[in-house]
């Protein structure tokens, strides 16, 4: 999973985001543990924010929500529960903390902001709140909104500048708060100021439906190159090297031809 990170460069102070899914999927807690331990950083709790507002992502009341259609539905009742690499049994992030720390972190120690602390107390309580966390805890932040999210970063902020660190797990909708960034639309294909000529390469898996569909999309448009490979192939010590070097000969030939690819599993 990719992460942002703002450093301590300049001897400026810092904060660390594990940017990861917000479905829930990923290496938790092994990438904040990672983080907390390559930094050599004190962290006085992890707060667990997964809501992502503009993708149909909410957190109320501890369970973890997907919109479809045009209602919610708990996390681990879509098939993004059901990933082969990250599956999860549990939409109540409390019980899927202990799941996923296989029981190290026990739901009973999970700490909870809810929504009506944030709408009902605003930036204060919030800080009041994530001050008196146990050392090393985690604390889930729930959110139905951005401005849920903004409350909690700011008060988030007010914790820190009482010397508090934090090491966040998030999706994209708190780092935008977090950062004081304004919402804005999509960029444009001009504002991208992508080349007239070159090549472009992807490498794509997918193990959920929606996915999916976008792929086969964009292979029916007839504008990329689809190379799949042989999974099983590249697990075989004896076949390995020859599948990396068929694939690799294959999505050479057709960049030179100044051609969209796609690597698939």
């Amino acid at each position: 999973m990719p992460w942002a990170m703002a450093g301590r460069a300049s001897g400026r102070r810092s904060a660390v985001v594990s940017r990861g899914d917000s479905t829930l999927r990923g290496h938790y807690p092994d990438e904040t543990d990672a983080l907390a331990a390559g930094l050599g950083m004190p962290v006085d709790a992890t707060l667990l924010i997964p809501a992502f507002i503009s993708g149909g992502r909410y957190t109320i009341g501890n369970i973890h929500y997907v919109l479809e259609g045009t209602g919610l539905v708990p996390a681990a009742r879509t098939p993004f529960a059901r990933d082969p690499a990250f599956a999860y049994r549990y939409s109540d992030l409390t019980a899927w903390v202990e799941e996923k720390s296989e029981g190290r972190i026990p739901a009973a120690r999970v700490r909870t902001i809810s929504i009506e602390t944030i709408r009902g107390g605003g930036p204060d309580r919030v800080a009041a709140a994530l001050v008196g966390l146990e050392r090393g805890g985690v604390c889930v932040v729930n959110a139905a909104s951005e401005r849920d999210q903004a409350v909690a970063a700011l008060g988030a902020l007010r914790a820190e500048s009482q010397g508090k660190r934090f090491l966040y797990r998030t999706a994209a909708s708190f780092v935008r708060a977090r950062a004081g960034l304004e919402a804005r639309p999509l960029l444009t294909a001009a504002e991208l100021a992508m080349p007239h000529s070159g090549a472009g390469l992807s490498v794509v898996g997918s193990y959920v439906p929606s996915t999916s569909s976008q792929v086969a999309a964009l292979r029916k448009s007839g504008r990329v190159t689809a190379i799949e490979v042989a999974v099983e192939r590249l697990l075989s010590p004896g076949t390995r090297d020859n599948e990396i070097g068929r694939v690799a000969r294959l999505a050479d030939a057709a960049m030179r031809r100044c051609g969209a690819v796609m690597i698939r599993r």
